[in-house]
Order: structure tokens, then C-alpha cells, then sequence
């Protein structure tokens, strides 16, 4: 009961514009809320900007949270729906497709199981920036699924 009564008065002195009262408000939801983004946006940096607008959004309209549910249900609620409205406007913009670097593939050699010189040079970062500039071309992968409503 004692965490409900201080939620309470957190809850009322934010409203009445006491920043440190939202921000100890919040504060502990503020990470889990930034793995939920990035579990939707697959994106770290996305994450982090979508926790902010989502703080943003959630001292803004303080006023307008009835208490009906939890504050964390009211935060991921935000949460998501910005993270939905993230997905679809990435989804609209057109994506400016970086050139790749002209790569002569090497003549296949005999050495057995030695890497082709060509691909000797391609380790560490350089690989790994590769790699994600093409996996950045697959299609996106639906983040959650839910399975179908029992039908009766």
C-alpha cells in the first residue's frame, strides 16, 4: 500500500509540474521500456529515441492518465504506439541504398581449408559493417506474433 500512496503523490505532484516528481516516476520503468522498443524497432538508437518521445508524450499528458490502469501499462501502451508510428513511417520513407565497393572475387585456389586472399582483408569491423549493410536489405520480420482468436 505504501508504494501505491507514493505513485499517488508522485503521480500528483507531476501533474502540478514538479519535474523530479515524473522523473522518479518513471525512472524505473525507463529501461525495460527502452528493451521493449528496441524489441520492436531492432534498433538501438531507434530505441532510445523512441523512449524519449515517449517520456516526452507520457509528462504531456499526465493529466490525461485516469488511473484506471497501472502507470507501467499506460507507459508501454505509449511505448508501442510510437513505435508502431516509427515502423510506418520508416516503412513510407524511401531507403538510399549504399553502393557497395567494387570487389574482384577471387580464382578458386587449392590451399584446402585456407581462407582466398580476398577475404583475408574483410575481418573484424570491416566484416561485421558488411554484414549489416546486407542484412539491412532483407525484408522486415514481423517483431511479435499472436496466434489466431479461438473461434467458437
Amino acid at each position: 500500500m505504501p508504494m501505491e500512496m507514493d505513485t499517488t503523490d508522485l503521480i500528483a505532484r507531476a501533474r502540478a509540474g514538479d519535474h523530479n516528481a515524473f522523473r522518479d516516476l518513471v525512472q524505473g520503468h525507463s529501461h525495460e521500456l527502452q528493451v521493449h522498443c528496441y524489441r520492436i524497432l531492432g534498433s538501438l538508437q531507434d530505441a532510445e529515441d523512441a523512449l524519449q518521445e515517449t517520456l516526452v508524450s507520457a509528462w504531456r499528458n499526465l493529466g490525461g492518465f485516469g488511473q484506471r490502469s497501472s502507470l507501467r501499462t499506460w507507459l508501454y501502451q505509449i511505448a508501442t504506439n510510437r513505435c508502431l508510428s516509427m515502423l510506418r513511417a520508416d516503412s513510407r520513407r524511401p531507403r538510399a541504398v549504399p553502393p557497395l565497393p567494387e570487389a574482384t572475387l577471387p580464382e578458386p585456389t587449392g590451399a584446402g581449408n585456407a581462407p582466398p586472399p580476398a577475404m583475408v582483408e574483410y575481418r573484424g569491423i570491416e566484416s561485421a559493417q558488411r554484414v549489416f549493410t546486407a542484412v539491412s536489405f532483407f525484408p522486415a520480420a514481423p517483431t511479435a506474433w499472436y496466434p489466431p482468436a479461438p473461434t467458437s
